[in-house]
């Protein structure tokens, strides 16, 4: 249905622009807009043509990235965008021409993408849901969340502590950027990458995996389960809000929905709709919540509905045609390739700022924030994986590296499809859906590679305690299950 839709409407769409631009010419920059439907509606036909009928694949959410990043932001920034300022916030610049460059280097990224998500053909039939457990493998899965509890919570005291946090929230700064101190008492834009996977990736894994027994067997009402339940996502959610991480907040809540979807039932479209709807909301909400706590743009926050869904259009969320469009722009004209820099970057990245404090800054969101954007705000502006890529060897690396990415992705979702329903790993599977797709095409290759660690360490962690306590089968999902 979905696809149906975005094939007919956006085909349709692109055809009648070229039209009317050429015809009437009252289309501004007509072949911009064609393209900008266009892409939407050729995953679409993809999508028909391999018969995915699974509303949250990986090709439907690169689709509803698209539709978002591309299409709908191409007409904000024509259209809407009226003062220009959503396009330089975006691009650096006020040239809407520039934009057509930034929608062919997704055309030709995505074109490679789903290349190699499709050679490894991960449609199959979903397994049956798991039916049986005992009391006793409920213990050995709380006796492993609890001392999590614990431990995250001295993590998140930790991270505050470090980030200088407490006099700030106590002076009204709560939705912040956070920075850490260096021994020269520098700030620096540290994720303390350690202490987050201690105090926030940890806490969601425990409690994507509680919530999976909850949902499965409702029959359950035992008060301290759901109160275990509430620490886990009171924890997981802290440090997203108090960094103001907006994106790590939603694709948390991300997970959550495909959890229900691939463990319970398929969600209805409109079901889908109005969860983004609330997704883009709250991002919006939050944005301007981090706006008026910040000296560089407080003056300019608003509130009202308007301005909550200009800031979620206006703003490089996702895959953001904007700042596609500035690096494909910038680059090698003004800024020379970085050919691989980027990249050794995951030879350091290990390494805490604790042990090394003047270890280089190592985000490629201050490169383009500095070089491409050219801006002198505090906070950097990932490249996202397209843009990442073409800034290293051009459209060489984007062709390869996407068919790549894409394999990971085509054969991640193969093991979801394979597992759904019976794993303990579905909620790895899960949560490595959002950083293939999400945090790739957002973010950066090295986060994509950190958070991918992040997940799979802990994970072995709870497999192999499990294992040694005595489950039988730790990697079935319906051994962590409680039995009447």
């Amino acid at each position: 249905m979905i696809a149906t839709f975005s094939f007919v409407t956006f085909s349709l769409a692109s055809i009648l622009t070229l039209l009317a631009g050429h015809n009437f010419g009252n289309v501004e920059l007509p072949y911009t807009m064609a393209l900008a439907f266009a892409i939407p509606g050729f995953i679409g036909l993809i999508i028909l043509l391999v018969g995915d009928q699974d509303n949250f694949s990986p090709l439907h959410i690169v689709l509803y990235l698209v539709i978002w990043g591309c299409a709908l932001k191409t007409v904000y920034f024509l259209y809407l965008d009226t003062d220009n300022m959503g396009l330089f916030l975006s691009t650096g610049q006020w040239d809407l021409d520039l934009l057509f460059g930034g929608l062919v280097l997704v055309a030709v990224g995505l074109t490679a993408y789903i290349f190699g998500y499709l050679i490894t053909f991960p449609y199959s039939r979903l397994d049956p849901k798991p039916t049986s457990a005992t009391s006793d493998q409920l213990r050995k899965l709380i006796f492993i969340l609890i001392p999590i509890s614990v431990i995250a919570a001295f993590a998140i005291y930790q991270y505050l502590s470090q980030t200088n946090s407490f006099n700030q929230i106590l002076s009204g700064q709560i939705f912040v950027k956070r920075f850490s101190e260096t021994s020269t008492g520098q700030q620096v834009p540290s994720s303390l990458t350690y202490l987050r996977l201690v105090g926030q990736v940890i806490p969601q894994i425990g409690f994507l995996l509680l919530l999976a027994l909850l949902w499965i067997r409702p029959d359950l009402k035992k008060r301290r389960y759901y109160v275990l339940l509430a620490v886990l996502g009171i924890l997981s959610c802290a440090i997203p809000l108090l960094a103001s991480s907006r994106l790590t907040l939603i694709y948390f809540l991300v997970s959550v929905v495909l959890l229900y979807h691939y463990l319970i039932r398929s969600i209805a479209v409109r079901k889908m709709a109005f969860l983004a709807f609330i997704g883009l909301v709250l991002l919006g909400v939050l944005g301007e919540l981090r706006k008026s706590q910040s000296s560089y743009f407080a003056a300019e926050t608003d509130f009202s509905f308007v301005q909550i869904i200009s800031t979620t259009l206006g703003r490089p969320y996702f895959l953001d045609i904007g700042k596609t469009s500035a690096v494909h722009n910038s680059v090698p004209d003004e800024v020379d390739f970085i050919r691989g820099a980027s990249l050794t970057n995951l030879i350091y990245a290990p390494i805490p700022r604790s042990l090394w404090p003047e270890k280089p800054v190592l985000a490629i969101n201050i490169f383009v924030r500095d070089y491409i954007l050219q801006r002198d705000d505090q906070s950097g502006v990932p490249p996202g994986g397209i843009s990442e890529l073409f800034l290293n060897f051009g459209y060489t690396s984007v062709v390869f590296g996407m068919i790549f990415f894409g394999i990971l992705v085509g054969l991640n979702y193969k093991s979801l499809r394979r597992r759904s329903g019976q794993s303990i790993f579905v909620v790895f599977n899960i949560l490595l859906t959002n950083v293939l797709i999400f945090t790739f095409l957002t973010v950066e290759i090295v986060t994509v590679v950190s958070q991918s660690a992040q997940l799979a360490i802990p994970m072995a962690t709870i497999w192999m305690t499990l294992r040694i306590f005595g489950t039988n089968r730790p990697d079935d999902l319906s051994q962590l299950m409680i039995a009447k």
